[in-house]
């Protein structure tokens, strides 16, 4: 099943907004006692990477229901993160590009 040109660009924000956060944790200010946004930084890499390979495939093979489940288990198994903010932000964006 083919994605729509306005789910595929919602993904792919999503990707570079996680991305940008993640480059943050290369300010030395965020390495005395980093371990939370070490582990943060970690655990986004650990879902978002798949997704990474599946835009440059055009999304090709891609199960959403899979990556979200994903969100899902990380947010549990590492609460107070803030994971849930990702797929709100996807939904925002979503919402927003299927308007124009």
């Amino acid at each position: 099943m083919a994605l729509e040109a306005s789910r595929k660009r919602a993904y792919r924000h999503l990707l570079y907004w996680a991305l940008l956060e993640m480059r943050a944790l290369g300010n030395p200010r965020h390495w005395d006692g980093a371990s939370r946004p070490v582990l943060r930084a970690w655990v986004l890499a650990e879902w978002l990477h798949n997704l990474a390979e599946f835009s440059a495939l055009d999304f090709a093979g891609f199960d959403e229901e899979q990556f979200w489940k994903k969100l899902a288990a990380l947010d549990k198994e590492h609460p107070g993160l803030g994971l849930t903010a990702y797929q709100e932000r996807f939904e925002q964006r979503l919402a927003k590009l299927k308007k124009s």
